[in-house]
C-alpha cells in the first residue's frame, strides 16, 4: 500500500506545513526552489450527492448490521485511510455518503501472531479520532474494516510456515476488530513466495471463520498486486471465502522505471502491464469481475528526464507526488496536460540552474473518473483508493466518485438553473452544438430533446425575452460552436436570438413552424436531411410520452414527431413521407395517439412496421420505452412526470449517453419504474430537479433500485 509520508508517521498528521508534510514533499519541492503554484485547469463539475437520509443508530462498539448497510451508490467504493491521515479533521473531510467501506490502515503482527501494539497504526486506530470515524461511518451505513499488513518474503514465509502463529493471529485479529466495533478485515500481504500461497489462502479462511463467529455479516477482503502473483493470491483468497479482492492498480511504474508515465495506466502503448492488462489477466485466471475492487492512486510520481516530451526517458527518481502537498510547488506558467491514452495528468519542469528536466505524472478527478468508468465497463464490484486524505484541500475528488457511482440530484434554483446544472454534469466544454428553447412552455422543447440527444448536445432554457444568468454561464462554459433555437419569435424573441448569436463562433439560428407539429417536423428535417430508418410519434398535447421517447429516438437515430391525439397533422405526415422510415414507433396509449392516427400513418407508409410502446399511465409508458435498452446502461436519468422543464433537459442528456430517462411521481417511485431501474442496472443515476419535483423519498427509492443485487 505504499507510498506513505516520509516523516512524522507517529501520531496525527497536521494539515499545516508540519515536519511530516515537509518531509513528504522534500524530493519534489527541493527541485522547484523559487517557484510558486499553478492550479489545475477546471474540469466539468459534477453535482454533489444530496444529504444523507436519517438512519437508525448503531450501538457504540457494535458492528454494522447487514440490513443497515447503505446502498446509496451504484458500486462499492472502498477507501483506505492510513493512520497518518487520522486526525481531528478527518471526520469533517470524509464524505460518508460517497463511500461504502473505509479500511483503517493498519496494524501488524508479531512473529507469534499477536497484534503489535507499538509502532504502526495501533495507537491511531484505537484512538478517539478513529472511534469518531467508526461512529459516523456506521451512522451513515458505511462499513469500517481493519487492515492487517505483512510485508517481506522471508517474514511472510516464516509466518505461513507456522500453523500455531496463523491460528493465534486469526483469533487476535478477530478479537481486535470486535473490540473496536469494526465490520471486517482487509489482509494486505505483500511479497509472498509461491510455496506459501496455499497457507495464505488457509489464513484468509481462518480470519473469516473467526469474524463470522461473532458477526455473521463480517467481510474479508485482500489486497493483491497487478501481476501474476497477485492473481494467484486472489484465487487462493476467494477459494477460502474472501468476499472482495482489492486490486492495487498502481505502481505500474516505480522509482527506477523508464520511460516516465502514469503509475496507473489504463493501457500502455508499449504493451507493458497496465490496468487493462491486469484485468484481462485476472479474468483469464477465473477471478469473477464482481469480486474485484479496482484500487486507484490519489498520488503520482516524479522523475528526472532527458527532455520535456511525453513519456521521456528517465535518468533518476525525484520521488512520490501527493497532490494535496505537492501541487503548491508546481511552478507558475506550467501547463498541466492530459495523457488520454494512459489516463494521467502530467507536466514537465526545467530547472533554470541545472537545465535538468523533471516530469511528474499523477491522477486527479479527471483521470480518476476515466478509471472509474473502466471499473464500470468491466462490471467490477467497484473501485477504491489509496489513500483517503491525499486529496484534502483539493476540489473534485469526491465529485468524481459521485459522477461515476452516485445516485445524485442535479438541480438549480429554478428550471433554467436546473437545465444548466444537467448540462454541466453531462457535457464537457467544447460541444459542437447547443439547443435553446423556451422554458415557459413544452411543445418546442419536445422535438429539441430528441434532436439534441442524437447530436450529443444539451438543451438549455430561456424565457421569451431573456437569457437567464444560469443559462448564459453554462453557454460560456460549454463554448458551443453553434446554437440552435427551437421555436418562433413568440417563444424565443429575436432579441434573445441576437444575443445568442454572439455566444457561439458559428452563430445562432432558428428552427420553427407554424405550430408545434410543424416545428417538430422542421427539427426532424434539419437533423435528418436525407432519411431515417426509424421515426417516433407521440402526442404533442402533453409532454410525458415525448420526453420518455427522446432518448430512445436519439439511440436509433430517429426524430420524435408530434401528433394530435385524434388526427394526424399534415406536417407530421409530410415529414414521415419524406423520411420514409422502415419502422414507426408510437409512444403512448390510444388516448394519446389514437388508432385513427396509426391508420393514417400506415396508409402513408404501407411498407412500414408500426409498433406501440405504452402502459396504463405515463410512468408505465416511460418504463416500456426504457425496456428497449439492454441492462448495464452507463447512467439513468429520472425526472418528475408532472413538470416538463427538468425532464426535457434530462432527456437530452440521456440521449447523448445512450441512456434512458424515466419518470416518477414527486412523492414515490412507481412500481413499474422501480422494477425497470433494477433491471437496467445503471452505473449511476441522475435525479433531475429539486425536492419539490422529486422528493428525497423518491430519490431514496431510485438509489435502492440502482443498488439492488
Amino acid at each position: 500500500m505504499l507510498p506513505r509520508p516520509a516523516g512524522a508517521l507517529q501520531g496525527a498528521r497536521r494539515r499545516s506545513m508540519s515536519a511530516g508534510r515537509q518531509a513528504r514533499a522534500t524530493g519534489f519541492a527541493a527541485l522547484l526552489v523559487a517557484v510558486a503554484t499553478s492550479p489545475l485547469p477546471p474540469t466539468a463539475a459534477a453535482s454533489p450527492a444530496g444529504p444523507l437520509a436519517p438512519a437508525p443508530s448503531v450501538a457504540p462498539g457494535a458492528p454494522l448490521p447487514e440490513e443497515r448497510f447503505a446502498r446509496r451508490l451504484s458500486a462499492e467504493v472502498y477507501g483506505f485511510l492510513p493512520y497518518w491521515e487520522i486526525d481531528g479533521g478527518t471526520d469533517a473531510y470524509l464524505r460518508y455518503d460517497l463511500l461504502t467501506d473505509i479500511a483503517l490502515f493498519s496494524v501488524t503482527l508479531t512473529s507469534s501472531g499477536a497484534i503489535a501494539t507499538s509502532g504502526g497504526g495501533y495507537a491511531a486506530i484505537t484512538g478517539a479520532n478513529a472511534a469518531t470515524i467508526v461512529e459516523k461511518a456506521h451512522a451513515a451505513g458505511v462499513r469500517v474494516d481493519l487492515t492487517v499488513t505483512s510485508f517481506g518474503y522471508d517474514k511472510n514465509s516464516a509466518f505461513f510456515s507456522n500453523p500455531a502463529a496463523m491460528a493465534t493471529a486469526a483469533s487476535a485479529i478477530s478479537a481486535f476488530a470486535q473490540s473496536e466495533g469494526l465490520d471486517g478485515v482487509n489482509l494486505d500481504v505483500e511479497s509472498l513466495y509461491n510455496a506459501d500461497f496455499a497457507a495464505y489462502g488457509t489464513f484468509v479462511g481462518q480470519i473469516r471463520a473467526a469474524l463470522r463467529s461473532w458477526n455473521p455479516a463480517a467481510r474479508v477482503s485482500v489486497a493483491t498486486n497487478g501481476s501474476i502473483s497477485g492473481a494467484g493470491m486472489a484465487s487462493q483468497a476467494l477459494a477460502n471465502g474472501a468476499d472482495r479482492v482489492f486490486l492495487m492498480g498502481y505502481n505500474y511504474r516505480t522509482a527506477g522505471s523508464s520511460p516516465a508515465g502514469s503509475i496507473a495506466p489504463i493501457v500502455r502503448a508499449d504493451g507493458d502491464k497496465s490496468l487493462s492488462w491486469t484485468l484481462d489477466l485476472y479474468a483469464s485466471k477465473g477471478i469473477p469481475a464482481d469480486r474485484i475492487l479496482l484500487g486507484l492512486p490519489y498520488y503520482g510520481r516524479s522523475w528526472y528526464t532527458v527532455s520535456e516530451t511525453l513519456n521521456a526517458e528517465t535518468t533518476g527518481s525525484v520521488g512520490v507526488f501527493i497532490p494535496s502537498d505537492n501541487l503548491v510547488s508546481v511552478p507558475p506558467g506550467s501547463v498541466i496536460q492530459h495523457d488520454k491514452a494512459e489516463g494521467a495528468r502530467w507536466f514537465a519542469v526545467l530547472d533554470p540552474a541545472t537545465q535538468q528536466w523533471t516530469q511528474t505524472y499523477f491522477d486527479d478527478p479527471l483521470t480518476l473518473r476515466s478509471k472509474y468508468e473502466l471499473a464500470t465497463r468491466r462490471r467490477l464490484a467497484g473501485a477504491g483508493m489509496w489513500a483517503l486524505g491525499y486529496d484534502r484541500g483539493l476540489p473534485g475528488y469526491w465529485d468524481a466518485i459521485s459522477a461515476a457511482f452516485g445516485t445524485i440530484r442535479v438541480a438549480g434554483a429554478d428550471r433554467y438553473a436546473t437545465a444548466a446544472a444537467i448540462a454541466a454534469d453531462a457535457f464537457a466544454q467544447g460541444v459542437a452544438l447547443a439547443y435553446v428553447a423556451t422554458g415557459t412552455a413544452f411543445p418546442d422543447a419536445l422535438a429539441a430533446a430528441a434532436a439534441a440527444g442524437a447530436m450529443r448536445a444539451p438543451v438549455l432554457l430561456v424565457t421569451p425575452t431573456e437569457i437567464p444568468a444560469a443559462t448564459a454561464t453554462q453557454l460560456a462554459r460549454l463554448q458551443p460552436t453553434r446554437i440552435v433555437v427551437v421555436g418562433g419569435p413568440g417563444a424565443v424573441s429575436d432579441a434573445v436570438l441576437a444575443t445568442l448569436n454572439t455566444l457561439a463562433p458559428g452563430g445562432a439560428s432558428r428552427i420553427f413552424g407554424q405550430d408545434r407539429f410543424a416545428t417538430a417536423a422542421a427539427v426532424s428535417a434539419a437533423t435528418y436531411p436525407v432519411t431515417a430508418g426509424v421515426a417516433y410519434v407521440t402526442s404533442g398535447t402533453d409532454f410525458p410520452d415525448a420526453v420518455s421517447a427522446a432518448p430512445a429516438a436519439a439511440r436509433d437515430g430517429a426524430p420524435v414527431l408530434l401528433t394530435q391525439p385524434g388526427s394526424a397533422p399534415s406536417s407530421m405526415l409530410a415529414e414521415l413521407a419524406r423520411l420514409a422510415p422502415a419502422r414507426v414507433v408510437i409512444v403512448g396509449g390510444i388516448a394519446a395517439v389514437s388508432d385513427d392516427v396509426v391508420a393514417a400513418i400506415q396508409a402513408m407508409l404501407p411498407a412500414a412496421v408500426i409498433t406501440r410502446l405504452a402502459g396504463p399511465n405515463r410512468y408505465a409508458t416511460s418504463a416500456a420505452v426504457a425496456a428497449t435498452l439492454p441492462a448495464g446502461v452507463p447512467v439513468l436519468y429520472a425526472a418528475s412526470g408532472l413538470g416538463f422543464p427538468d425532464a426535457i433537459a434530462a432527456a437530452a442528456a440521456a440521449g447523448a449517453q445512450t441512456a434512458p430517462m424515466v419518470l416518477t411521481t414527486p412523492d414515490a417511485l412507481p412500481a413499474s419504474i422501480r422494477d425497470e431501474v433494477a433491471r437496467l442496472r445503471p452505473a449511476r443515476a441522475v435525479i433531475a430537479g429539486g425536492t419539490a419535483a422529486v422528493s428525497e423519498a423518491a430519490l431514496a427509492a431510485i438509489r435502492e433500485a440502482v443498488s439492488a443485487p
